[in-house]
């Protein structure tokens, strides 16, 4: 039986959405008169359908929900329930767009239409993330292009608006040197009035990355490799350290070594802004157990070692341990203070290396003996410590 267009669309009105979408299913003739119906739907309820085809790169269906009412020139804010809220915010509100989503999954095209279509090159989700930011993150360069050439600037808050904080603020070329985008920092550079303040401002992002290739790069461009990350709050300037600092804390040795071949100053590296502000960087790769970077450090300075020691030894890293006792002079005083630190937190790898280093071997079992250290006793003795011996000068002072 044939049903009169008018009468379907009646039916489908009075219906929940699960039927009316399987109605529109049923045959090819339900489907024509349905669809845009369903299409117009879902803009008035959740709001996500635009989202998912931005997602796919499916412009036929981008172009049906524009053209049955999807306003693009804003952002919207979809329905709690909606299963698509890659980029809703607590802080910021809840906002989505399509272009966000066509950028995040490198739709150029799709982009290109959307933007056609009026959607604002800046436009925010409710995390802030813009789509400029999205596509520098990932290194989509020709979203990039596409997005400054439609007057994008992308940064996470506007300069003007107050939550604008120079150092804290995300910027395109900050996301791009972070995920190691070469390519974008390079285009990014290239239509900036100002390479060299550029280049310096994602400096410590390129180090975080440990990128060497981009680090040389910026370097070529103008970047100081003692640039300073400053951050104004309020009356307060908070300094966030330099480039080396970044290399060390993440863990890139190889970035270390580069920016140190190119001049980087050791001391002095860690802002007053940061948490690891009183230390050092050696003492910092010490505690983090990062030993190749350690190496390096030690290299251009060696000074400190005994402090060094104590701090390895506390935190337990053996490796490490290994590593400063290479550059250790041999100083029996030293040994014997860290020996007793080390039988006393009871890490027998770090006593081995230190009888390796030349600490007697029985002395080392009555200081455990002296401590209460079973462990330690027990673990000297099954590596063939006899206590038969004599005990040494020193150690029989404990006894007497």
């Amino acid at each position: 039986m044939q049903l009169p267009a008018e009468l379907v669309l009646m039916i489908a009105e009075q219906t929940e959405k699960s039927d009316f979408s399987a109605l529109a299913r049923v045959n090819r003739d339900l489907h024509g008169i349905l669809n845009d119906r369903l299409y117009q739907h879902n803009i008035r309820q959740t709001g996500d359908g635009i989202c998912k085809a931005a997602e796919l790169g499916c412009r036929p269906a981008v172009e049906r929900f524009l053209r049955l009412g999807f306003d693009a020139r804003r952002p919207y804010a979809p329905c709690p329930t909606s299963r698509y809220n890659e980029f809703l915010g607590v802080a910021g509100g809840s906002l989505e767009h399509p272009l966000l989503h066509a950028t995040q999954y490198g739709h150029v095209d799709l982009v290109r239409y959307l933007l056609e279509a009026g959607s604002d090159p800046d436009v925010r989700a409710g995390n802030r993330l813009t789509p400029l930011l999205i596509a520098s993150k990932h290194g989509f360069l020709p979203i990039v292009r596409t997005l400054k050439e439609a007057g994008g600037e992308g940064n996470m808050y506007p300069e003007g608006d107050p939550n604008f904080l120079e150092m804290f603020q995300r910027t395109p070329i900050r996301e791009a040197a972070y995920g190691g985008q070469l390519n974008v920092v390079r285009y990014l550079i290239s239509v900036s009035e100002d390479a060299r303040s550029v280049a310096s401002k994602c400096f410590l992002e390129a180090a975080a990355a440990g990128n060497v290739e981009l680090i040389s790069y910026l370097i070529d461009n103008g970047a100081h490799v003692n640039y300073r990350g400053w951050v104004s709050e309020g009356q307060q300037t908070h300094d966030r350290g330099t480039a080396i600092f970044f290399a060390v804390k993440h863990n890139h040795p190889e970035t270390v070594r580069l920016l140190l071949q190119y001049g980087a100053t050791i001391r002095g590296a860690i802002g007053s802004g940061s948490p690891d502000v009183g230390t050092t960087l050696s003492r910092l790769a010490v505690r983090l157990g990062l030993g190749e970077v350690l190496k390096i450090l030690l290299v251009y300075d060696a000074s400190g070692l005994d402090d060094l020691l104590d701090c390895a030894i506390a935190n337990g890293h053996t490796a490490i341990v290994d590593v400063l006792l290479a550059a250790f002079h041999d100083d029996p005083i030293s040994l014997f203070t860290h020996m007793q630190s080390a039988i006393k937190l009871g890490h027998a790898d770090i006593v081995d290396l230190l009888i390796r280093k030349g600490f007697n071997e029985v002395e080392a079992i009555y200081f455990a003996v002296f401590n209460d250290s079973e462990r330690i006793v027990e673990h000297l003795l099954r590596c063939g410590v006899d206590p038969k011996l004599d005990i040494p000068i020193r150690a029989r002072t404990l006894f007497d």
